[in-house]
């Protein structure tokens, strides 16, 4: 686990240096977010009723565990920082909200990574 972190580090020092992927954004300062945004079991119709009225378009994308007992939505959301992702949250869904910045790693920065890792022992 304690080398977990210090790789974690070095994989998004190279990630945001690093060679750029194929589906990255032609605006290089937006960033892909996985939004989730939960609520109750009682507050489930509500919750999904507030998407539908104010964002049926972001509704579509969002995918929910709701019928297996996980009351949270997980949707990627690209915008330029956190604040920005949730704001594209209808309001009542964003008071549970949670936006974490992902990326995705090819072989080549996987490698990079390694090699880094290596030299710092």
């Amino acid at each position: 686990m304690t080398r977990f972190i210090p790789m974690l580090a070095v994989a998004l020092a190279l990630s945001a240096g690093g060679p750029a992927l194929a589906d990255d954004h032609k605006d290089s300062a937006t960033k892909n977010f996985l939004v989730t945004t939960t609520h109750t079991p009682e507050q489930c119709l509500a919750a999904l009723d507030e998407m539908a009225q104010k964002n049926a378009k972001l509704l579509s994308k969002v995918e929910w565990g709701c019928a297996s007992g996980d009351h949270t939505g997980y949707v990627f959301i690209s915008a330029k920082n956190e604040q920005e992702a949730l704001a594209k949250l209808p309001e009542a869904n964003r008071a549970t909200a949670k936006a974490e910045v992902v990326t995705k790693f090819t072989p080549q920065q996987l490698k990079e990574i390694h090699a880094k890792m290596g030299a710092k022992k």
